[in-house]
């Protein structure tokens, strides 16, 4: 019954991501950690989920604090694929708050664990390699962003991902 309810919660955390409903994305968080506490998995996506309503509320601050708990808790569970998509949000929003050397070090660790997981998850690797490559713009690192982004375009036009993507 514990784990029904949990997932029940779960499931609802995610509805009010969707609907953008901070109050109600918290409420079923909660429920989570109370019905499923040893999840790991369970408690990473609630985790996530509670980093969006901070993002909602503007409270980003918060939100980074649940994201880097989420993140490791996936890695640690080997949801690898999550926690290399969550590194692009991370990272992007690192980007965004000016907090460039911190977005770069997401956006490597996103890369050194794609290398090791050799070409399983190219529509992440176009993805990351493009953001990373306008970190780099940024920093005028220009030949760098340059052969990035001549290394990414390929995966980012066979998934369609040329100009930048949502959280």
């Amino acid at each position: 019954q514990n784990e029904l309810l949990g997932a029940v919660y779960l499931v609802h955390s995610w509805v009010a991501v969707f609907l953008g409903d901070s109050p109600r994305i918290k409420e079923a968080c909660q429920q989570v950690a109370h019905w499923l506490p040893k999840d790991a998995k369970a408690n990473a996506d609630a985790l996530a989920n509670l980093g969006n309503a901070y993002y909602f509320e503007g409270k980003l601050h918060l939100m980074d604090d649940c994201w880097q708990q989420a993140l490791e808790l996936w890695l640690s569970t080997g949801e690898t694929y999550t926690a290399l998509d969550l590194m692009g949000s991370f990272g992007r929003i690192c980007c965004h708050k000016g907090e460039l050397q911190r977005a770069e070090e997401l956006f490597k660790r996103a890369l050194q664990l794609m290398s090791i997981e050799q070409d399983r998850y190219p529509r992440l690797l176009g993805a990351t390699q493009r953001d990373y490559s306008d970190l780099l713009r940024e920093r005028n690192r220009l030949e760098e962003a340059h052969t990035m982004m001549a290394n990414c375009l390929p995966l980012n036009e066979q998934w369609g991902f040329i100009s930048g993507r949502g959280l």
